[in-house]
């Protein structure tokens, strides 16, 4: 499997006429997964304050049942689902709000997330290499809303897209180009190997470490029903 994965060329890094090379996209879709589960456990955490802060009933489950039965509602009944829904709203507000701020503060700030820099790749702008201005990074923040519908065809589309861009970089007028480990733009092949092998080399272990623990826990369970 490993060897199959390493031998795909068709999301090679195409170079521009200036030197520099577009993001690979076997390393720009793994920077997503990694962006988006850390966005996911900073989302946790989010509502957990959240709740914290603004407690409301669960779901009222007798409430939606009646509703459901076409049961007329009394006065208690459509308080709950006012609260519920209220604080549904609000949460998902919030945290969709809070996604947009971090992404943009990101990538304005730094050029970058924490897994492009994992990586070392950087976003810049499509024409002068230059630093993002505010106004694209609210750009491609907004636009990677369309790029997850539908069916998330907006990131895939790096996948065929020359220059290796996703919608919401055609949008905006962005790339993402490698670096080196200081952030400085590379502008030939070299090092670039190197770092997609470190990526698959990174990749191979995710995959055995998770199987030694599955492995572990099979034999931990059968031990268990031996004692029992």
């Amino acid at each position: 499997m490993f060897s199959i994965m390493k031998n795909i060329k068709i999301f090679a890094p195409h170079p521009r006429a200036d030197g520099a090379l577009y993001a690979n996209s076997r390393m720009r879709f793994l920077a997503i997964v990694l962006d988006l589960i850390l966005l996911a456990l900073m989302m946790q955490v989010v509502i957990f304050v959240l709740y914290f802060i603004y407690p409301a009933p669960g779901l009222p489950v007798a409430a939606l049942d009646k509703r459901h039965m076409e049961i007329e509602l009394d006065i208690n009944d459509k308080l709950l689902l006012a609260k519920y829904m209220i604080r549904y709203l609000v949460v998902n507000v919030v945290q969709c709000v809070l996604a947009v701020v971090y992404f943009v503060c990101m990538w304005f700030k730094f050029k970058r997330t924490p897994a492009k820099a994992l990586l070392c790749m950087k976003l810049v702008d499509d024409k002068t290499l230059m630093d993002p201005t505010l106004i694209q990074c609210v750009k491609r923040a907004f636009a990677a809303m369309l790029s997850l519908f539908p069916l998330c065809l907006g990131l895939l589309w790096l996948g065929i897209s020359r220059k290796n861009q996703t919608w919401h970089d055609k949008i905006s007028g962005t790339i993402v180009v490698h670096t080196d480990k200081s952030g400085e733009i590379i502008k030939s092949n070299i090092g670039i190997a190197q770092y997609d092998e470190g990526v698959m080399h990174f990749i191979k272990n995710v995959i055995l470490a998770y199987r030694d623990f599955l492995s572990k826990i099979v034999i931990f369970l059968k031990k268990i029903t031996k004692i029992q």
